[in-house]
């Protein structure tokens, strides 16, 4: 009969800096991976919204050091006007220290059971690829992107495409205002939702004949 195998001393030091070694490596990992994602921005230039079809306006914002071109951001809204055709422009920045692959775009309330009631939704680049929901619902638009990797200090540039119809559910003289993008960043297997800082804001306005404009 097989005498078992005495626990010594040594094999307990043995096993228990193996295990030291694999947390070690694990929390290392994380770190960098962290780090690595932490060092990502989403920003806008001066001029983030433009629309053919209708006029897009401007509010006073506010100074931030994130702003794309280190200037003050005038808030942008429209007129919901039917058959406008819009585009709201972004940056995705990597001040990280490796690549990042951009993921998923959603944008906030852009899907078909929101009130804006927004249609044509796409991503350029390499963003055409509409996913449901977690909840099976549409109030926002998601939209998967391949083959889009951002080096360390570099920026991607994005651009929203949408179109208005002309049957939102937005009641007359209402305004709203929405913080679009929300970019999925991925990087050493782990990924981090990102947007623009939470004063930027872009708006829509649904008018009416005697409706004064924001």
């Amino acid at each position: 009969m097989n005498r078992p195998t005495p626990v010594t001393r040594r094999s307990l030091l043995a096993v228990g800096i193996l295990v030291l070694v694999v947390l070690g490596s694990g929390v290392a990992w994380w770190g960098a991976s962290a780090t690595a994602l932490n060092g990502v921005r989403v920003v806008y230039d001066a001029a983030p919204l433009r629309c053919a079809g209708a006029e897009v306006g401007v509010m006073p914002g506010f100074e931030d050091e994130d702003m794309f071109f280190d200037e003050q951001f005038h808030i942008p809204f429209v007129s919901l006007t039917p058959g406008m055709q819009c585009a709201l422009r972004f940056h995705v920045v990597n001040d990280g220290w490796t690549d990042v692959a951009v993921d998923q775009i959603t944008l906030l309330l852009f899907g078909a059971d929101a009130g804006l009631e927004l249609s044509d939704v796409f991503v350029n680049p390499n963003g055409h690829e509409r996913v449901p929901s977690a909840d099976g619902g549409e109030l926002d638009a998601h939209l998967v992107v391949t083959g889009l990797a951002i080096p360390p200090g570099g920026v991607q540039e994005l651009t929203a495409v949408f179109t208005y119809a002309g049957s939102t559910r937005i009641a007359e003289c209402t305004s709203i205002w929405l913080n679009v993008p929300v970019v999925t960043v991925a990087a050493l297997g782990a990924a981090r939702h990102v947007q623009p800082p939470a004063e930027a804001v872009i708006g829509f306005h649904q008018p009416a004949r005697e409706c004064p404009v924001p």
